[in-house]
């Protein structure tokens, strides 16, 4: 009886952190296109739109230097907490001025609060699933990113309704699953006697990783550079905003079904 009640509390814990991935992947699939079109309907320029988007991953890349601390230090549900409570401050503020330096520090704090909940609910997923599905689990994960991401470009459509809409919607949704985070039980992870630094655990993995970690680079090249660049390309080639939301959500939907096909092999 015991052993089924841990049980079920353990498939809640996932249902909702496969949700709080969902909804994730939906704020950077639908920010990615939308802040593009809406900076270049305002005039800016193509080179400067770029390097506006590049922000995003600035703030992705800089949480992994301090990331790891907190979790440790308060637990995972905290840093989720904080995390998404950028993401949902940073989405709202977006249509309150529409200015290219002040949307930099906002998709900074977007950057940071993703990278802050995708890490500690990936590691919450790996540490609290037994051996034998802790591969399933975290390729749910991966495909709940994948779903999300795909179904994030379709945001753009209710443009139509007002420019403040889409950032409204997702912002909802964020709130929503925040109030199932709430319901959690707090953990850390395990204390360690001695934890290295992280710039030399980056060395070893570079070191030792490296090939792999091109093959993630380029990856990664590609899906910022084709999520930033695209919608403008379809705005100078003719397609209207709804087109161009529905093809990124197809090109998104591609992470879902490789994810899906990890979780059969599994």
């Amino acid at each position: 009886m015991e052993t089924a009640i841990k049980q079920r509390i353990s498939n809640n814990k996932l249902i909702i952190l496969i949700m709080v991935v969902i909804v994730a992947g939906m704020s950077q699939g639908m920010l990615l296109p939308l802040l593009t079109i809406l900076l270049d309907r305002s005039g800016v320029s193509t080179e400067a739109n770029g390097l506006n988007a590049a922000a995003l991953y600035i703030g992705i890349f800089s949480t992994m230097f301090f990331i790891e601390r907190p979790v440790r230090r308060y637990g995972y549900k905290p840093v989720i907490m904080v995390g998404m409570g950028l993401v949902i401050m940073a989405t709202c503020l977006f249509p309150l001025w529409q200015q290219i330096g002040f949307w930099f520090v906002l998709r900074l704090l977007v950057g940071i609060g993703d990278s802050a909940l995708h890490y500690a609910t990936q590691l919450w997923i790996v540490t609290s699933s037994p051996k034998e599905r802790r591969g399933r689990n975290i390729s749910l994960y991966g495909m709940a990113y994948g779903v999300g991401f795909s179904l994030g470009p379709i945001g753009i459509t209710l443009l139509k309704a007002g420019s403040w809409v889409p950032f409204l919607t997702t912002s909802c949704f964020f709130i929503i699953v925040l109030t199932l985070v709430l319901q959690l039980s707090n953990e850390k992870p395990e204390q360690l006697d001695k934890v290295e630094a992280v710039h030399k655990r980056a060395s070893k993995v570079l070191a030792i990783a490296w090939f792999p970690l091109i093959t993630s680079l380029l990856y990664g090249y590609m899906e910022a550079s084709m999520n930033s660049n695209f919608p403008i390309y379809g705005l100078r080639a003719g397609l209207s905003e709804s087109n161009i939301g529905c093809s990124a959500a197809h090109y998104g939907g591609w992470g879902s079904h490789y994810a899906a096909a990890a979780r059969d092999l599994e």
